[in-house]
Parts: structure tokens; sequence; C-alpha cells
């Protein structure tokens, strides 16, 4: 995935105070949302990172913000793609329903998305954001950036099908999908859902 076309789903969902950038670490190539700074250490200071248990203490103050700056911090430092996913979706909770601000988690699954495409509970939240959000464009536009670089048919094969629902249903172009369901048969023409 491209950082910069990851950033701007971001800048779009309404990321335009604090630090709202993306990084990309070099050895997993994949970008994350790095929200509002928290307040700045003494120069000379040591990087720290907060525990469960602070992270915990951080839940049951309701310093959000501050719980989202240390999740990213650990999606950062974690290399295993699971294991990101599973952050960015409690980064995407605490967005949707902590701080009410649904844009921010939609973000923030996209980027999920984007190191498992495959992974259904994200999927499952993209889409229902989306909806909320008025997203379908955002969501198409994800998911097109994936396929450019998926290499596992039954996987594109889904996926395209989902994006041809979408276009049909929720934007009413046809000619995308059907577009869309073509690209679908040429993977495997015997088992598309009905």
């Amino acid at each position: 995935p491209h950082p910069d076309a990851a950033k701007a789903d971001f800048d779009r969902a309404g990321n335009t105070g604090g630090l709202g950038v993306f990084s990309q670490e070099s050895s997993v190539k994949a970008s994350v949302i790095c929200p509002p700074a928290a307040p700045e250490a003494p120069p000379d200071a040591a990087p720290t990172e907060l525990s469960l248990a602070d992270e915990q203490a951080l839940r049951d103050a309701g310093k959000w913000e501050d719980l989202v700056a240390a999740l990213i911090a650990r999606v950062e430092r974690t290399e295993d793609p699971a294991a990101r996913v599973e952050i960015l979706q409690s980064v995407a909770h605490i967005y949707e329903v902590a701080l009410e601000e649904p844009e921010k988690a939609f973000a923030a699954l996209q980027v999920a998305f984007e190191h498992d495409p495959a992974n259904d509970k994200t999927a499952v939240d993209l889409e229902r954001l989306a909806g909320l959000t008025s997203a379908w464009n955002e969501l198409l536009s994800s998911y097109g950036r994936i396929m450019e670089s998926l290499t596992e048919p039954d996987t594109k094969k889904t996926l395209w099908v989902k994006m041809g629902t979408w276009y049909a249903e929720k934007l009413s172009h046809a000619d995308y999908a059907v577009a869309s369901f073509q690209q679908a048969l040429t993977l495997d023409a015997a088992h598309i859902p009905a």
C-alpha cells in the first residue's frame, strides 16, 4: 500500500489537527495513523513504551486520545501483520465509540484492511462504517488499491464481487458493477456467489 494514498484517505476523513500524518516502516511497508501528539517529553528522555496496565489506566480514566497515541505507537513497533490489524481494530473502536469520530474509525480500518484484506471483522466494520459515513467511494478506492497487490485468487474474487455489489447497490454505477463482476468471473466462473 502506498502511504500517500492512505494518508489522503485519513485526511479526507477529517484528521486536520495535530500531527495527522502517516509514516512508513521499511521493514513491514505499512502505513499507520499518527494521532495528535501526546505531551512532549524532555529532549534527553528515552522513549517509553506504555505497559498494558498503563493502557488500561488510560481506558479507565477516559483518556482516549492518549490511548490512541499509545496504541498507534504499539502498531509502529509491531511486525506481525495480524497483531497490527488487531491493534488498529481497537483504535477504530475507540474512535467510533469513545470519541464518536466514525470517519477516523473508518480511516484506521482502511489501514488495517491494507495489512490483511481477508480479515472478516475488518471488512464487515469497514462496510458498516462506509454506510454510516457515506464513504463508499473511499471504500472502493481502498479495495482498488489492494487489488493491485493481491495474488490470492479467492480473496481477489471475493473482493471483486463485493465491489460490484457496492457499485450497483450503493452508488448506482451499473457499468462499474458489471466490470467488477466480470473481473470476478475471470478468476473463477464456477464459484461466483449469486
